[in-house]
This record gives C-alpha cells, sequence and structure tokens, in this order.
C-alpha cells in the first residue's frame, strides 16, 4: 500500500508542476491595448480651438517592452497635427479624427522617467499666428523591474513581475523533472526486487530537492558563474533556464557536484602567512608506549591540520639513545633503564607554524 502512495505521490505532483510550468510560460507580458472605437473623450472638436490630448495608449510602458507604438487620444487633431516628445517633433500618422500613431524610438527607453507629450496643429493659432500648443500628457517609462505579466491559474489572474516569473517556472520545472526521474527510479527497483524501504524518505525529498537545485543553479547562472546571462530578465531567454532545471532536477546528484565545483573554483585559496592562526595540532598521545633497555624502539608522532608537509625536532632531548627524525620517528636503542622520563617535541607546516607538545617515556 505504502508504494502505490508513493507511485500515486509522484503522479500528483508531476501534474502539478507540469499544470503550473505550462500557465506561467502562457502569462502574458503584453498589456491589452486600448479599443479605440469604445474611448469616451470626454470632449468635442470645435474649428480654430486648441488641441486637447485626453488619452494616451499605452500610458507607461516599460525598459525592454515590446511597444512600438504609442496612440495619442483627443480632440481637435486635424490639420496637418505635430506631435511632441520634450519639445521634439515626432513623426506621426493619423489614425482617424481623433487619434494620432507615434512611433517608439531606442532613446524612450534610454531611462526611467516622463516624457513629456503635447500635439500643435495648423487650425489652431494665436493672434500673433503662432500655433497653439495642446496640453500635456505624460508617458512614463518604467524601469524593468515594473515589467508585468498575467499568470492565469485555476481561473485566478494573478499579476507577477517577470523575474518572479522566471524563478517561479525553474522551481516547477525542477520539481517536474525530479519527479519524473524519482517516479523512474521507484519503477525501476520495484521491478527488479531490489526496492529497499529504508529509500522512501528519499523519494518523497525527490521534487523539493530538484526545486531548491534548479533555484540555486537559477542563482548562479545569473550571476554569471555558468555560461549563461546576467542581463535584464526582459533579455533573459527563458527557454535555456527551464531546460538547466529540468536537467537539474533530473540528474540531481551530477547538480551537486557541479555546485561544488563552482564553490572550489572560486573560493578555494591557500593561506601562505606565516603570523596567522592556525590549528596545526599534535595527535599523537603524550604517553609513549613503554621502551625495553637494549631493545630496540620505534615510535612514529603524527599532527593536523596546518599546511603540510610536517618538520620535526626535539626541544629538549629524549632519553638516551633516543632520536627524532624530521619525519616524526623516534627511534633507537635505549640506553638505560629509567623511570617515566619528560621530553618535549614540536612541528613545524610548511608555513612556518608550529606545535609542541611534552611526552613522557618509560623504559623498564
Amino acid at each position: 500500500m505504502t508504494k502505490v502512495f508513493l507511485l500515486v505521490y509522484f503522479v500528483l505532483v508531476a501534474c502539478l508542476a507540469a499544470y503550473l510550468t505550462c500557465t506561467l510560460w502562457l502569462a502574458s507580458p503584453k498589456e491589452k491595448p486600448l479599443d479605440s472605437t469604445s474611448i469616451s473623450l470626454g470632449c468635442s472638436d470645435k474649428p480654430g480651438s486648441p488641441p486637447q490630448i485626453t488619452h494616451l495608449d499605452p500610458e507607461n510602458v516599460a525598459i525592454g517592452e515590446n511597444y512600438v507604438n504609442v496612440a495619442v487620444y483627443g480632440c481637435n487633431l486635424k490639420g496637418d497635427p505635430k506631435v511632441r516628445f520634450n519639445g521634439l517633433e515626432r513623426q506621426s500618422s493619423s489614425a482617424g479624427d481623433n487619434e494620432l500613431i507615434v512611433p517608439l524610438q531606442a532613446s524612450d527607453f534610454a531611462a526611467p522617467g516622463n516624457i513629456a507629450v503635447s500635439v500643435e496643429t495648423q487650425g489652431a493659432r494665436d493672434s500673433a499666428g503662432k500655433a497653439l500648443p495642446s496640453n500635456i500628457l505624460n508617458l512614463r517609462v518604467k524601469p524593468t523591474s515594473d515589467l508585468k505579466a498575467i499568470w492565469v491559474v485555476w481561473g485566478c489572474k494573478k499579476e507577477i513581475t517577470l523575474e518572479l516569473r522566471l524563478i517561479l517556472l525553474v522551481l516547477f520545472t525542477g520539481a517536474l523533472s525530479a519527479s519524473v526521474s524519482g517516479l523512474k527510479s521507484f519503477v525501476d527497483y520495484t521491478g527488479e526486487k531490489k526496492f529497499e524501504p529504508s529509500w522512501y524518505s528519499f523519494y518523497y525529498a525527490q521534487p523539493f530537492i530538484g526545486s531548491a537545485l534548479g533555484f540555486i543553479f537559477y542563482l548562479v547562472t545569473r550571476a554569471g558563474f555558468l555560461a549563461g546571462t546576467n542581463a535584464d530578465v526582459k533579455s533573459v531567454n527563458p527557454f535555456g533556464f527551464v531546460a538547466v532545471a529540468a536537467l537539474v532536477g533530473m540528474f540531481s546528484d551530477a547538480a551537486f557536484r557541479k555546485l561544488n565545483e563552482i564553490f572550489d573554483t572560486l573560493f578555494q585559496a591557500k593561506d601562505t602567512r606565516s603570523g596567522k592562526l592556525s590549528d596545526l595540532t599534535i595527535t599523537s598521545a603524550a604517553s609513549l608506549p613503554p621502551a625495553t633497555h637494549a631493545q630496540p624502539y620505534t615510535f612514529t608522532f603524527t599532527a593536523k591540520s596546518g599546511t603540510p608537509a610536517y618538520r620535526w625536532t626535539a626541544v629538549t632531548n629524549p632519553p638516551g639513545g633516543l632520536t627524532l627524525s624530521a619525519q616524526g620517528v623516534l627511534s633507537g636503542t635505549p640506553a638505560a633503564a629509567v623511570p617515566e622520563t619528560a621530553f618535549t617535541v614540536q612541528v613545524a607546516d610548511s608555513t612556518g607554524v608550529t606545535a609542541t607538545q611534552e611526552c613522557k617515556l618509560t623504559i623498564q
């Protein structure tokens, strides 16, 4: 029964992740343009009156957005109208008596801010014969972070940023591929009768591991540590990130090893400072195994940490007949039987850091 529950668990998680991934993929970052036939202008054309702008469509654009035109709606727009952006005349075309179309340029998205939009016509002039300008409406240029997508999930519409959309795609795709990989592994081992009950926790955790690893790789790739891009979200190809998340979820063990490789490359360093603090430690016991008079004796000292190779020296001389080599080997033939005697040894690593220890030896 438990195996059936695990099978159902994988299928449900895979279906849920697939549904969420598909709905996110279809989330549209584009706003629906205004319907010119349903716009209430709130004004009327009057001969000789200055032009009046009532609407801009869109009123807001974001850097990197796919808008190519902005529509200017209003009254008294006939008579060779000239549209100005921040006082500079821009090419425009008429789409009716109350609508002008102005192509957007790359310079319009150079930086966040407001673009002052106005209109002048030949039909409205002051007493000096100068064209009367219209009122001014601002076209707002928003930063890339303000880009939004409409996510329709279970019949509900949610507005999310494009960056969040990309992150969620990575999370759900990682969970989906990890579920597929876990399901295949479960079926294979069950079919070969090699499945162990102790593996249940591993299988239940698989979708979460795949999702988490996908997110970590997303951060690493966006930072530029792997072959990828750290460009703004509008310039990022979501296919690449979703594909990486799928592979990471499916081959989580290889993903772990790759992250370890990245960490070693970025943060592994050799500290060669001679005065640095170190945990170089002599690991041999202070009380050495007893020796016997006139019998050969050998003992090898050991140490840990620091920076190998180690070099050993005797700070105070060992009992007569015994010598300490640079490799830490105490050897020789004791010259006389003595009760417990003490001497001090020292070890130094390749950077000059040292550690000492007082040793005690009895010669029987």
